[in-house]
């Protein structure tokens, strides 16, 4: 059965405080596990009152509970970067989509209670910001912003995903790169993707497929576009937030793309389909409590009209790229999911 983190814990192994039992069924975390091996020396039973819960969507502060608190749990998630715009140009020319942007980090601990003070920062990582679609002929389209960091005090920080590139003329454009353990993810302003974050972040796709996060709790690379496909679908993560996909681009026929999908992750069971031609990429939808959403769609290129904007990522999901143009404006990028902060304690 699914770990419900809003549950009373049963047994606290203190040689491991992240193993535990609830409703007969041990788990690490959020992951079922063996315990054949697991000799744990000393036991503390946890009461069997309702946990505290505290959530932050937004930067606030936690206060430390009354009463007979024993442990806290804090799941953190940082921002998602958004998508850069679609590029605009005469018809006989090229240009690729925006870039996805990558997705955030996620980091999960248990501390003692006592451990913590009474009173905790919790800020709240920015959702990275749209790149603007071009409302030029011959131009590029704008780049989006890397989401920011979610902190927990000074104890615990959840790095942001990278910006994806703008569409770029006669070129690959790049998505942003994941969140890692140790640094966040980088923006991309070119056809190179973005580099992941130190310790795993997916890197962006230059012109290709996000690549998938490299440990469960960081964030996935955002996808990049070209001027002859469909563009890219973002990088997946198993716990952190997902890239989003890249915008369609322009050939010279001229004929328009369609977008690349936003990714997935654990929480999801498919991402966010990418737009085609001419239509917007769709927004992510909402995870499940406590977990990090994924990447919005990109947006379809058009060769008559205004590009297609892309989808929106949501807490910690990077934003689509928006679809580049022929005869009207590039799409705007998608927004990254802003951070979030979830803070459980038992008794």
């Amino acid at each position: 059965m699914p770990f419900d983190p809003t549950q009373p814990y049963g047994t606290i192994y203190e040689a491991n405080p992240k193993l535990f039992v609830q409703g007969g069924t041990i788990y690490r975390s959020d992951t079922l596990v063996s315990v054949a091996s697991e000799v744990p020396f000393v036991t503390t039973p946890l009461g069997a009152g309702a946990p505290n819960v505290q959530t932050f969507p937004a930067t606030g502060t936690w206060v430390k509970p009354s009463g007979n608190a024993q442990l806290t749990r804090v799941i953190l998630i940082g921002a998602g970067g958004g998508g850069g715009g679609g590029g605009r140009v005469l018809s006989g020319n090229t240009v690729s989509g925006g870039g996805g942007g990558g997705g955030g980090a996620i980091v999960d601990l248990t501390f003692p209670t006592s451990a913590l003070a009474a009173t905790v920062a919790v800020t709240i990582g920015a959702a990275g910001t749209v790149g603007t679609g071009a409302t030029v002929d011959g131009t590029a389209g704008g780049n989006g912003s890397a989401g920011g960091n979610s902190t927990f005090g000074a104890l615990l920080t959840a790095f942001g995903g990278g910006g994806g590139a703008g569409g770029q003329l006669a070129g690959n454009s790049g998505g942003g790169g994941g969140g890692g353990t140790i640094s966040a993810g980088v923006s991309s302003t070119s056809g190179a993707g973005g580099s992941g974050g130190s310790g795993g972040g997916g890197t962006g796709g230059g012109g290709a497929a996000g690549n998938p996060a490299g440990n469960p709790n960081v964030g996935g690379g955002g996808g990049g576009s070209t001027v002859s496909a469909t563009g890219n679908n973002g990088g997946s993560a198993s716990q952190g937030g997902a890239g989003g996909g890249g915008g369609g681009g322009i050939n010279t026929g001229p004929a328009t793309f369609s977008g690349g999908g936003g990714a997935a992750n654990y929480s999801s069971l498919a991402g966010s389909a990418g737009g085609t031609a001419t239509n917007p990429g769709t927004n992510a939808t909402a995870p499940a409590s406590y977990q990090a959403g994924i990447g919005g769609g990109g947006g379809g290129g058009n060769t008559a009209g205004v590009g297609g904007a892309g989808g929106t990522g949501i807490q910690g999901g990077g934003g689509g790229g928006g679809g580049s143009a022929i005869g009207g404006n590039g799409g705007a990028g998608g927004a990254g999911g802003a951070g979030y902060c979830a803070v459980i304690t038992y008794f």
